[in-house]
């Protein structure tokens, strides 16, 4: 392999686990501000998150979830309407304490 390749491989290489510590410390950012009720930074947050296109579907729902709560809290309906539509939309088996979503989703869409 010339070394010229071998440059170029490493650089794609450390660009994609940059890019993936970007992501998960974009993530932690989201729940750290959600978590300390900063609703309107985490919303921001877990936007950046979501376009970031998480790989793993659970750390995409839970985002999901987080971002759809943030706006309700933070009572911006029309964002929480769009985001918990996108909760339902990719998530068809929402159980147990998640499935209040139907019933906030109806509240954002009732409020609209």
């Amino acid at each position: 392999m010339k070394p010229i390749t071998k440059i170029l491989l490493l650089l794609t290489v450390i660009a994609m686990i940059g890019t993936s510590a970007y992501g998960q410390s974009t993530l932690s950012q989201a729940n750290r501000e959600y978590s300390n009720l900063s609703y309107m930074k985490a919303a921001e947050l877990y936007e950046k998150v979501i376009k970031e296109n998480v790989k793993d579907s659970t750390l995409k729902r839970d985002a999901l979830i987080k971002m759809a709560n943030s706006y309700r809290l933070i009572k911006d309906n029309r964002n929480a309407e769009r985001a918990y539509r996108l909760v339902i939309a990719n998530n068809k088996d929402l159980a147990g304490e998640n499935v209040n979503i139907y019933m906030y989703y109806a509240q954002a869409l009732a409020s609209n």
